[in-house]
């Protein structure tokens, strides 16, 4: 997973049950996809695991496991808050190449 002008530090993983959530989502999406997405929580099934050595320190760049959650955290450089009349805008995206030559990025704002 690469998030676009940023740096990350990897906080843990943690499995969940993929096809637990998968219906969750889809019954949120068949019932018009309104409010919130399905909380990720009551999927968890296993303990969180610290980052391997190698992992640690400031990235732009992590590997995303199938079937689990991929926790970071990031500091952003947003402008004063008088200055920030709009969410500042974002993306990130997967290093699969077949990804990244259709173009699948998702957008996330981060606000004050």
């Amino acid at each position: 997973m690469h998030v676009h002008l940023v740096q990350f530090q990897i906080v843990n993983r943690q499995p969940f049950d993929v096809q637990g959530y998968t219906t969750a989502f889809e019954t949120w999406l068949n019932s018009g996809g309104t409010g919130a997405l399905p909380d990720v929580a009551p999927f968890l099934t296993g303990a969180p695991v610290a980052p391997d050595p190698n992992e640690t320190g400031f990235k732009d760049t992590a590997k995303a496991y199938p079937g689990q959650v991929l926790r970071i955290v990031a500091r952003f450089d947003l402008p004063p808050l008088t200055d920030l009349s709009q969410p500042a805008e974002y993306v990130y995206h997967c290093h699969i190449l077949e990804h990244e030559d259709n173009e699948m990025m998702r957008p996330y704002q981060v606000m004050p």
